[in-house]
């Protein structure tokens, strides 16, 4: 038992606590730490006055201070991982947890709270295991089912996920915060009505609920609803102005936005930085480098999407292709689920799992690591660490690839371009300079891929036209483009096939747009998410590609050339709209590049009713990707190379660098 003196000053400060007399409290604990420094009882106690207070760096050191005295205390673990996690030291709250379940191995708040920072620290699978011994432990906590859901969604299994957070939903019905993860958890399963549903129920419960409106934000863009996820994702910010994510998605959401100008979006991108970014200016500090303009240098690349997908089709050949003579690759990575990719990383470049590190503790890892040059894959998309950057750990910083947008940062040194997704002209627009390759993106296929065809399809029951983008592409203006091209093509269909679209709700706004223009749902196919053999086939069965505007493709672009699939592109005014002109001017194919609706009408018409050069370019667009430099990895990489090098150089001897 405390002493008697200890135990009056416990009893005192309790009662200023619950009097809302926080900051008194705090001075009496202090004074009875300071009296009896063995006791744990006043550090625990001053740690929970101190978490409710929001002084998370105190609260922490005074549940440290307990949890060394008394180990075998409840909650002091828990409380202790919660002060950490809201610092961002989530991987430092997981030793006292660890020590606390070895004490009481069926604690289920233990449980709970540990497998809770190994599914943030990517350690998902053990997560798992954990969670559902919280379940089993006690199987009538909403909790536990809330963080099992959250843990099998990061290796995955939504659907699984889906039915662990009804059942905390069952449990708690009325609890938001469960509403908002079983949102997501219906969206990750291509559920988004359902998931949309969801996140309007969280946020009938709790208004203020800014997680809420980020996620309803969320699935009414993977469900093409741009305007309502704008809309969605400035209630978010409005109601969290100090969440540098919630911004971000209107700046993300912005570039999806037909309505929104270039000017517009660059705005968006500089209020982000002015809030978030600028204030971090200070804590610039760059290690002492060799200035040698001819060493080996250290690229350092950060990316939460080291795995299959766009980025490994886009970046990695990139990385690998490093000369290691030249350059010394290190991979930052924030990766949730991990594959093939990363693997065949780690066989090429020193390897950094971030998960779970704040942007503060990864600006320090890169002045460790003493990085010549770090290149952001994110920008303002999921997983992004600006803050990192802005913090301005490398004497270079770049960025490109990954969202090609910008990022506002007067920290980002250069944007990676060319000469079509940036015309000159338009670096008005960036508060990054312009480095133009000869070609923006290089592409390797992946190693499942089919061979592309050699032979072009048949096409006298008229030609079927084909998008295989994200429904948040789905623009009013290209949907009134393509309906002018079926009503002049009257034998001609179009193959839709995405996430989603084998929901009839989903798919029924876009139907109804069809309707509008004239065209029938007889006349269009819509097809949701497979298996990527079944997607590439379907990409071969059609004979055009027609890609959306003001956004275009990206992969899915070189998929269709890659397939046979000639793609008709309009450049439109902002770079996520030259990524597909940029491709066809690499490959030697301007021709099927428009300037205007009226010309992207008649480009694709013409294409359509001439079955001979359909054919041909049916057999030859592969071959012809395959010989440009977009898929000559050497040259590629060359070129990367002799950019950074020209980078570091006007690092080294021009005041700014740039």
């Amino acid at each position: 038992m405390p002493e008697a003196g200890n135990a009056a000053d416990l009893a005192e400060a309790a009662e200023a606590h619950r009097a809302g007399r926080s900051a008194e409290a705090v001075v009496i604990l202090r004074r009875a730490t300071r009296r009896n420094p063995d006791r744990y009882e006043a550090f625990a106690l001053l740690g929970q006055v101190l978490l409710d207070l929001r002084d998370h760096a105190a609260a922490a050191e005074a549940f440290a201070r307990a949890a060394e005295l008394a180990p075998a205390a409840p909650g002091l673990a828990s409380a202790l991982a919660l002060a950490l996690k809201a610092l961002g030291r989530a991987r430092e709250a997981i030793p006292a947890l660890e020590r606390a379940l070895a004490v009481d191995p069926a604690d289920a708040e233990i449980l709970a709270n540990l497998g809770g920072l190994y599914r943030e620290t990517g350690r998902a699978t053990e997560a798992v295991e954990l969670l559902q011994r919280a379940v089993a432990s006690r199987p009538d906590w909403a909790p536990a089912y809330n963080n099992l859901g959250n843990a099998l969604l990061a290796i995955g299994k939504a659907e699984e996920a889906v039915v662990a957070l009804e059942r905390a939903r069952l449990l708690e019905p009325a609890r938001a915060s469960i509403l908002c993860n079983l949102g997501v958890a219906y969206k990750n399963a291509g559920r988004l009505a359902r998931a949309i549903a969801a996140e309007r129920e969280a946020i009938r419960r709790d208004p203020a609920f800014s997680d809420a409106h980020l996620n309803l934000g969320d699935a009414l863009l993977a469900a093409g609803d741009v305007a309502g996820a704008v809309e969605a994702f400035r209630r978010a910010a409005a109601l969290a102005p100090g969440n540098p994510s919630a911004l971000a998605n209107v700046v993300f959401a912005l570039d999806y936005d037909e309505r929104s100008s270039q000017a517009d979006m660059a705005a968006a991108r500089r209020e982000w930085a002015d809030r978030f970014a600028a204030p971090l200016a200070p804590s610039n500090r760059q290690q002492p480098l060799d200035p040698d303009p001819d060493r080996r240098l250290r690229v350092g690349y950060v990316s939460a999407g080291f795995a299959r997908g766009s980025v490994g089709s886009i970046v990695v050949p990139l990385i690998v292709g490093h000369d290691p003579k030249n350059v010394q690759v290190v991979c930052y990575s924030d990766t949730q689920r991990l594959d093939g990719v990363a693997e065949r990383l780690k066989r090429t470049a020193l390897w950094r799992d971030i998960r779970g590190m704040a942007d503060a503790a990864l600006a320090d890892a890169v002045r460790d690591d003493r990085i010549d040059i770090l290149v952001d894959l994110s920008a303002h998309m999921a997983g992004s660490r600006l803050l990192a950057f802005a913090r301005r750990p490398a004497p270079v910083q770049v960025t490109g690839w990954g969202n090609a947008v910008g990022t506002g940062l007067a920290a980002m040194d250069w944007f990676m371009a060319d000469r079509t997704v940036v015309p000159e002209g338009d670096e008005r627009f960036h508060a990054e300079a312009i480095w133009r390759l000869s070609s923006w993106l290089c592409f390797e296929p992946p190693s499942d891929f089919p061979e592309p065809p050699t032979r072009g399809r048949r096409t006298e029951v008229g030609v079927t036209f084909g998008y295989f983008n994200r429904l948040s592409k789905l623009s009013s203006a290209s949907i009134g483009a393509w309906c002018r091209i079926l009503r002049e093509l009257p034998s001609a269909r179009m193959m839709f096939k995405y996430r989603g679209l084998d929901d009839p709700g989903i798919r029924a706004p876009f139907v109804r747009a069809f309707a509008d223009g004239g065209i029938g749902e007889e006349r269009l196919e819509f097809r949701g998410a497979s298996g990527q053999g079944d997607h590439l086939e379907a990409v071969r069965s059609v004979d055009i590609v027609l890609d959306p505007f003001p956004h275009g493709g990206g992969v899915t672009a070189l998929e269709g050339l890659w397939m046979g699939a000639p793609p008709i592109a309009l450049s439109a005014p902002r770079p996520s709209g030259r990524t597909t002109a940029s491709l066809l001017t690499s490959i030697g194919a301007p021709e099927l590049i428009a300037t205007s609706v009226d010309e992207y009408v008649a480009i694709a018409r013409e294409l359509a009713l001439n079955p001979t050069r359909l054919a041909e370019y049916q057999t030859s667009l592969g071959r012809r990707l395959a010989a440009s430099v977009v898929m000559d990895m050497p040259r590629y990489v060359a070129e990367v190379e002799d950019a950074y090098r020209a980078m570091w150089r006007r690092a080294l001897f021009r005041p700014g660098g740039r």
